[in-house]
């Protein structure tokens, strides 16, 4: 992140004094009695120093079981650090700023004695390139994340750019671009990093792939969260449906597993399924349009029962919907023609136990009073 230099520089100008009048600079305590002041510089590979590194030092050997305390310091902008420790032999782990693209190390023994000095410089293979998304627009906002058995590394692009250090070994690379819901995919890559530098490109994009969602086969139903996935080429994205229930997603070639969730309230999910995408496409996603208006009452006294949680589980099926009643004990469920569901239902004044009312089912819209025995307050 860039940091603006105009401030400093106005302060810097509006105080001009004197050699005699500036403020000389505070002077470093000494170390504790026993102890010495180690200090170093932590570099990039290519030279830059590295700010806002954390270094762990723990005295050697460590033990999983008799962990010994930790002593962190953290380089100032200048990649330096200085700490006071007592003499003798320590373990050191080096973790670089988040979203830094170096990966921690640990230098298994580092010897703490009058005069220590701690620099280090990274080695590895550097791993660069573009992260584009539709039309090749740069995604500044992307993250790449390199992971193997051993290590995890991650770096946020600027400008639609990445760089990273990585020891070499088998990666997998999971590209995000960072935009949320936008439709534009996330995409995985396996590579072999050698020891030489090397290029891998990003290009976040595929086939337009129109989803419309729809209720009852016929209202635009916006507020839906689309999901499409493919495992065998490592691809996911995720839209949302707009006022007018269309929702765009970004596909490369490939079969794809398409889930739909409404986030209005009561609202049963479609049957989704496979679909192999090859070219831009459109697909419906429609949600059941079977209406339920339900007043929920107690048993006993008819009185109306308000602010209590239900939830509906569809028989035989993964799918199910959640609401609540208002103040005057109603709700409404969108579901499954014909389909069966266990209603759930919960609140603070029927104590720790939930109700469960078992197969309720219809064939179209109704309107009903559903009737759970719970003591009156």
């Amino acid at each position: 992140m860039r940091r603006s230099i105009l401030p400093a520089l106005a302060l810097l100008l509006s105080s001009v004094v004197s050699c005699s009048d500036m403020p000389t600079a505070p002077k470093i305590p000494p170390a504790p009695p026993g102890d010495v002041n180690v200090e170093g510089v932590i570099r990039d590979r290519d030279g830059p120093v590295l700010a806002n590194t954390t270094l762990t030092f723990r005295h050697f050997p460590v033990s999983a079981s008799q962990p010994s305390p930790a002593f962190r310091a953290a380089t100032d902008m200048n990649g330096a650090f200085r700490i006071a420790l007592a003499q003798g032999p320590y373990d050191v782990r080096i973790s670089p700023d988040y979203e830094s693209g170096l990966p921690p190390v640990t230098i298994p023994k580092f010897e703490v004695k009058g005069g220590s000095r701690l620099d280090y410089r990274y080695s590895g293979t550097r791993v660069a390139g573009d992260v584009t998304g539709p039309g090749g627009a740069s995604l500044s906002d992307a993250t790449i994340y390199a992971i193997s058995t051993e290590v995890g590394v991650s770096v946020r692009a600027v400008n639609g750019h990445y760089s990273m250090l990585l020891p070499p070994g088998e990666y997998d690379f999971y590209s995000d671009s960072g935009l949320y819901e936008s439709g534009i995919p996330s995409i995985e890559v396996e590579a072999n990093i050698s020891a030489s530098d090397t290029l891998i490109h990003f290009a976040l994009t595929g086939h337009v792939v129109t989803v419309t969602a729809t209720l009852g086969a016929g209202t635009p139903l916006p507020n839906v969260q689309i999901y499409a996935e493919s495992n065998p080429i490592g691809v996911r994205a995720v839209a949302h449906s707009r006022l007018d229930g269309t929702a765009t997603l970004y596909l490369p070639s490939g079969g794809y597993s398409f889930n739909a969730y409404s986030y209005e309230s009561g609202i049963v999910g479609p049957e989704t399924g496979y679909w192999s995408i090859s070219g831009d496409a459109s697909i419906p996603v429609d949600f059941p349009g079977t209406r339920w208006d339900v007043t929920l009452r107690r048993t006993s006294d008819g009185a109306a029962l308000p602010f209590a949680s239900i939830i509906a589980d569809e028989i035989g099926t993964f799918r199910h919907a959640s609401t609540s009643s208002d103040i005057y004990g109603k709700f409404r469920l969108f579901v499954q023609p014909n389909a069966g569901y266990d209603l759930q239902i919960g609140s603070p004044n029927f104590g720790a136990s939930t109700i469960v009312v078992p197969n309720v089912s219809s064939t179209a819209d109704s309107t009903f009073d559903l009737y759970v025995d719970v003591p009156v307050p």
